[in-house]
Order: C-alpha cells, then sequence, then structure tokens
C-alpha cells in the first residue's frame, strides 16, 4: 500500500497543476475578450465624436461661404 501512496499523490499535484493552467488560460482568454470589448466601445465613441466634429465643421465651413459670398456680392466693393 505504501507503493501507491506516492502514486496517488503524484497524480493529485498533475491534476492540480492541470487546473491551474487550465484557471490561468481561462483568465487570461477572459481579460483579453474584455480587452477587446473596451477598444469596440472606445471605437464607437470616438467615431461618435468624430462624426459631430465633422458636422460641426462642415456648419461652420458653411457659414463662411454664406459671408464670403454676402461680401462678393457687396455694391460697396465692387
Amino acid at each position: 500500500m505504501q507503493r501507491n501512496a506516492p502514486n496517488s499523490i503524484m497524480l493529485g499535484v498533475v491534476g492540480l497543476v492541470v487546473l491551474v493552467l487550465a484557471a490561468a488560460y481561462a483568465i487570461a482568454d477572459f481579460a483579453k475578450s474584455e480587452r477587446e470589448r473596451d477598444m469596440r466601445n472606445w471605437q464607437v465613441r470616438l467615431s461618435i465624436v468624430a462624426d459631430s466634429r465633422l458636422e460641426a465643421i462642415g456648419r461652420w465651413l458653411d457659414a463662411q461661404y454664406g459671408e464670403l459670398s454676402g461680401l462678393a456680392d457687396s455694391a460697396a466693393l465692387n
């Protein structure tokens, strides 16, 4: 019976090591998926901000062209 004791201890240690490695892999995979999710959220937010800034610049340019058009049509400047 003493010969089986070291084998069962070794089997338990191997099982524990496999369990720890599987848990470490699961944790790393979860962390990776969370980083990817956060990156997608930031991309969406930055896209929304960029779109709103593009719209604001477009409105500003339209206003500037309107002013220039008004100056070009002014008889006082001709």
